[in-house]
């Protein structure tokens, strides 16, 4: 039998709930259209009535903005995109720590590289990239000097086993 129009099943398209019960208000809606349009030409008005499919990026948009109130989720933004957010040479030497309220503490391995970081622009770039990344929750960078939890050629921080 040759595929047409008239052959396609429109209810098993249409109606992809994935074993979610439809709400009382949809059937409602659902049945009166039957009622109106007949069994035949109603599948394909409840499809038309249904709302515009999300694209992907729309969606992951909207949970971003859900989540963004979430400072581990913004936390974990940053630190996944650090070697984007700053050049290879700071990468190594400096790592975002936590953030308190707007500020990002960022740990620096120590005190000449982080006057290096305050003399020659790269705080104001982190500021500038970070307030970017974050949609202006965070508004200043905060260096502190590392210590102990910074080893030199370990730029994500932590102890490195000898």
């Amino acid at each position: 039998m040759p595929d047409s129009d008239d052959n396609l099943n429109y209810r098993s398209t249409s109606r992809i709930n994935f074993g979610r019960p439809r709400p009382a208000k949809m059937r409602s809606r659902e049945r009166l259209l039957r009622e109106w349009y007949g069994e035949e030409l109603a599948d394909r008005e409840v499809e038309s009535q249904q709302p515009a499919a999300r694209g992907i990026g729309g969606l992951i948009d909207a949970l971003k903005a859900e989540m963004g109130g979430d400072e581990q989720v913004l936390m974990r933004t940053i630190v996944d995109q650090w070697d984007s957010i700053v050049d290879e040479t700071t990468a190594e030497q400096a790592v975002p720590r936590r953030i308190e309220g707007d500020v990002l503490h960022v740990e620096v391995f120590n005190a000449a590289f982080r006057y290096h970081i305050q003399s020659f622009g790269v705080r104001q770039q982190m500021i500038d990239a970070v307030t970017r990344l974050s949609a202006g929750r965070i508004k200043d960078v905060k260096l502190i000097v590392g210590g102990t939890t910074m080893r030199p050629g370990n730029k994500r921080g932590g102890n490195r086993e000898s």
